[in-house]
């Protein structure tokens, strides 16, 4: 389950959860940090787990790597630091190109465990593809 950023569908998605009665870890959920959240890695994170009411999340994604203002590799250590508290299990980015993904791995050692990016036959991502495969 995968509900999207800055929606009001949380909520919702937290009530589905509980009406399911499918036990927490036979479930698999995901949620994002948004662009403008980036600064703020943990409280965002919090707010989501809060709106969700879970404990943690399987996947926390940084949605993009906002180039034109350069945080994300300090938001990226704050997800790693997150995932070291056990609210993300796992930690991946979307969205990023190869100069960015070698860029966490100099600075932060830490290689994200997904690149969410789109992909289909008019745009293949041949390098980025070769990039993520050798890493």
């Amino acid at each position: 389950m995968t509900p999207p950023p800055r929606t009001k569908t949380k909520p919702a998605s937290a009530a589905a959860l509980s009406q399911a009665g499918v036990p927490r870890d036979e479930l698999f959920i995901t949620t994002k940090l948004w662009n403008d959240d980036q600064k703020r890695p943990h409280e965002a994170l919090q707010e989501s787990l809060s709106k969700l009411q879970v404990d943690y999340v399987d996947l926390y994604l940084m949605h993009w790597p906002v180039p034109a203002i350069d945080h994300f590799v300090e938001a990226w250590k704050g997800m790693i630091e997150l995932q070291k508290q056990g609210l993300a299990k796992s930690i991946g980015v979307c969205n990023f190109q190869v100069h960015h993904l070698q860029r966490l791995l100099d600075e932060t050692g830490v290689v994200p465990v997904i690149n969410q990016v789109e992909l289909h036959p008019l745009l293949q991502q041949r390098q980025l593809h070769a990039w993520e495969r050798d890493a």
